[in-house]
């Protein structure tokens, strides 16, 4: 899973630089603020799926209170995140919510499936 992350994550780079490189005006801001988004999202889906992954070994009540605090954690850590950046930091903010959502996204669906290939196997 965490190398199939990674390897994601150097794809969804490259692909952001191009992006951003290609457009009129780009500067080395906005590939920070991409870097900033993308790295968030990163670090919120492995703090998920480690403590999922710990989680799949207990009672399904333990299972459960970890899936929806750890949903909920991620999602207030991430939300105080965006307001820090919004207001403290002197990045292109489009460049960071868009680089956030598609990373985010992407890397949530590789966790749903990793998860869900585990489950169907009994490897977790």
């Amino acid at each position: 899973m965490i190398a199939r992350l990674l390897i994601s994550a150097a794809v969804l780079a490259v692909a952001l630089a191009a992006v951003i490189g290609g457009s009129a005006g780009a500067s080395s801001r906005q590939f920070i603020s991409a870097g900033l988004g993308m790295g968030l999202a990163l670090a919120a889906i492995l703090l998920g799926y480690s403590m999922n992954r710990w989680a799949f070994g207990k009672s399904p009540r333990v299972f459960m209170a970890v899936l929806v605090g750890g949903m909920l954690g991620r999602l207030v850590l991430i939300a105080l995140i965006l307001v820090w950046v919004a207001r403290s930091q002197h990045i292109p903010l489009l460049t960071f919510f868009v680089s956030l959502s598609i990373s985010y996204i992407t890397f949530q669906s590789m966790e749903a499936l990793t998860i869900h290939r585990g489950l169907k196997r009994g490897k977790i």
